[in-house]
């Protein structure tokens, strides 16, 4: 009996054609849907952590502390709300949110064509405005920082989200082969 050797180019066709079923496909909307839960973390925190601070409550400084890991916080950079600075800046403020918004649009409505060339496009503004003022060729805005904010969000969204989405089915393919190869 002749060993067929299997080359990797061909493992992968192999694996892309394993049926999804229904439930597979809720699963894979529910991993899809876990880089939501982050912007999201953050962007309410950012709203949070300033209301906790008028409040006078000390679990603010510990919101700050960790919206810190995501942003520098420079306090004339950002939005203020009763009396304090958002927990991110307003460049990232808008990165987020529109992170968090383009990824729930790309979840439901997300067809096979890809659309890099669109995040490429988005992500040049926030690119501009970032090294142009590092440079100290002009100073920016808030509100401009805010507007490439929400452009590099949903560039970034364009980009990532089908390598993530592929690679997400493509780990559950695996699961399903293995499983397979396991209870023969």
């Amino acid at each position: 009996m002749a060993m067929r050797h299997v080359i990797p180019g061909e493992t992968c066709a192999i694996l892309m054609e394993i049926r999804l079923k229904n439930e597979d496909t809720k699963l894979i909307i529910i991993l899809n849907l876990l880089p939501c839960l982050f912007s999201a973390f953050v962007v309410v925190l950012s709203l949070l952590a300033p209301y906790l601070e008028y409040q006078r409550m000390e679990i603010s400084e510990g919101l700050y502390a960790i919206l810190r890991l995501f942003c520098h916080q420079i306090p004339t950079r950002s939005f203020w709300i009763v009396g304090s600075n958002l927990g991110v800046c307003a460049r990232c403020f808008g990165l987020y949110i529109s992170f968090l918004s383009t990824w729930l649009l790309l979840v439901v409505r997300f067809k096979r064509h890809f659309l890099w060339k669109w995040g490429i496009v988005l992500i040049i503004p926030i690119l501009l405005d970032g090294i142009t003022q590092t440079l100290g060729l002009r100073m920016s805005t808030n509100y401009f920082r805010f507007s490439t904010g929400l452009l590099g969000g949903a560039g970034l969204a364009i980009l990532f989200f089908p390598v993530y989405s592929l690679t997400v089915q493509f780990c559950i393919r695996i699961v399903k082969a293995l499983d397979c190869w396991l209870n023969k």
